[in-house]
């Protein structure tokens, strides 16, 4: 930023108008907002209709059909708690599960949108046998969770010397195809020229060491001019082997001109020509080597990505397993056969095209059971939950932005429970071919479609400053007294909220029509 600032005329700084907010900025904002007024997050009656963020959802009275009600008010939730010793307490989950995810030919429950699961965790009293079942599973799954990440170390550490090998090669390869060109008098092709015949003299013929290196004759008498020689004839041509081609034609003119004596012009053709065949054969070979190198860093990169593949499943096992770990909640106690859960529901019950309201219900569900286990099927031992749940009916009405954030969030809070879990190991990989360098992305897009990226000249020069850069801030700055295009006409903000409003006439109907019939089906007392 600062040294943008440097780069402004005095015009730019008189006239500039209201600096736009980068991405980055935008995001914060937009998080502080959600974080401060997300209805979800904040819970039913916190966040009401007149205490919200501009164009944020907030929590809505649950009302019964046909009767008056404070729909839009401080909002609120139905809330039931039910004790069962004498039977399992997971069928009360799967009563709002089928509830609000009813097909469409039934006449039970409600037809949704969607349903999202957003919190799923438990915890077990440590002297429990469920919590020692658990344990042995998570103990087998971690083994291999193990055994799949030494072989990803392994083989992400093998990158770093095959990119480095892949790159030098490249950067060899730059030499020979910028000293091909079909202009003889282009400048770049006799600078490389001159690079591969250094390289040449100083790897092949070892310079001085080698008594009939080029430099090594050069001390000697009759042949002072010759590096001079060398270095002076390149023959132009689009191929190493056209390059040949026209050599012999420039040695053939040398030759009638008679300009050198028999002794040097001999010592320059022989050195010329084993020098342009030895460029030939080696540029040939480096082609098919460096397309080996780039697939198999693409085969090897594959790998590493199939690993993770086959990583994923056991980590989200994992994490289904893995303990809450709350040793001091009041919940559970140790010497007891004891286990807590907290499910939650998201249901999204209607949604319009062109309309930004959305008619939610989120239900929570907090167990506190006792597990009991017993023989199944296959001699296997399943958990039975019985004891006590609550649950909160909450309605709402809110955004798409508000439903992402609050499951975000979520996710974001149960994965803390979970050492480990909230790594991304194909991100990590990604960020270590980023660490190695721009020019590795282009290596596998390379290997993958055979083609080399060509950098154009406006790619090279980049975008010319326009001439009127110095008004373009005045421009800007009249822009504010200007209204802006897209802002919602009155008739479209007067939809918006009657559409608001219809949405949270609906979601507060449809929360008290599942706790009703959720109350009425456990054969719980209604107050109509």
């Amino acid at each position: 930023m600062a040294s943008e600032e440097k780069r402004k005329t005095p015009l730019q700084s008189l006239f500039g108008g209201v600096e736009k907010k980068t991405k980055e900025e935008e995001e914060k904002e937009k998080k502080e907002l959600q974080e401060k007024y997300n209805p979800f997050l904040k819970g039913p009656g916190k966040t009401s209709e007149g205490d919200r963020g501009p164009g944020m959802g907030y929590s809505v009275d649950p009302v019964l059909p046909g009767v008056p009600g404070a729909s839009g008010g401080k909002g609120g939730a139905c809330r039931a708690s039910v004790d069962s010793f004498g039977e399992s307490v997971e069928k009360h989950y799967f009563f709002f599960q089928k509830f609000f995810t009813v097909n469409q030919l039934s006449t039970f429950g409600v037809s949704t949108v969607k349903v999202l699961k957003l919190k799923d965790v438990f915890d077990a009293s440590v002297s429990s046998a469920y919590h020692g079942q658990i344990g042995t599973k998570i103990s087998a799954i971690q083994q291999q969770v193990s055994t799949y990440l030494t072989q990803i170390g392994q083989l992400t550490k093998t990158l770093f010397p095959m990119v480095r090998e892949i790159r030098m090669m490249d950067e060899r390869l730059d030499y020979y195809r910028n000293s091909l060109s079909a202009d003889p008098r282009s400048e770049s092709a006799r600078q490389n020229e001159v690079t591969l015949k250094s390289t040449w003299i100083e790897v092949v013929e070892q310079g001085m060491q080698n008594p009939n290196s080029v430099y090594s004759m050069a001390t000697k008498l009759g042949f002072v001019t010759l590096p001079d020689l060398f270095f002076a004839v390149n023959p132009h041509g689009k191929t190493p082997e056209e390059q040949l081609q026209n050599l012999h034609k420039t040695l053939g003119a040398i030759e009638k001109q008679h300009a050198f004596n028999l002794k040097v012009r001999n010592a320059l053709e022989k050195k010329l020509v084993q020098y342009y065949t030895w460029k030939a054969k080696t540029y040939q070979e480096m082609n098919h080597t460096y397309k080996f190198r780039i697939k198999n860093l693409k085969q090897h990169y594959n790998v590493i990505r199939l690993y993770i593949s086959w990583l994923k499943p056991y980590l989200t096992s994992l994490k289904a397993l893995q303990l809450k770990g709350a040793t001091s909640s009041s919940e559970l106690v140790s010497a007891f056969e004891s286990s807590a859960l907290e499910l939650e529901l998201l249901c999204v019950l209607k949604e319009k095209e062109g309309i930004r309201w959305k008619s939610c219900v989120l239900i929570r569900l907090k167990y506190v059971t006792r597990p009991e286990l017993q023989f199944g099927q296959g001699g296997q031992r399943q958990p039975i939950h019985v004891g006590k749940v609550d649950v909160s009916i909450e309605p709402y009405v809110a955004t798409q932005e508000d439903i992402d954030y609050y499951q975000q969030r979520t996710d974001g809070e149960v994965l803390k429970y979970y050492s480990g879990s909230d790594v991304n190991f194909a991100a990590d990989v990604e960020a270590i071919l980023s660490s190695l360098g721009k020019d590795v992305e282009e290596y596998l897009r390379e290997a993958e479609t055979g083609e080399r990226k060509e950098v154009t000249k406006e790619e090279k020069k980049g975008k010319p400053e326009s001439l009127f850069a110095p008004f373009e801030g005045l421009f800007d700055s009249l822009k504010m007294f200007k209204p802006q295009k897209g802002a919602p006409s009155r008739k479209e903000a007067h939809e918006d909220e009657a559409a608001r409003k219809a949405m949270a006439k609906d979601a507060a109907t449809l929360a008290w029509v599942a706790y009703d019939v959720f109350k009425k089906t456990n054969g719980m007392m209604t107050p109509f």
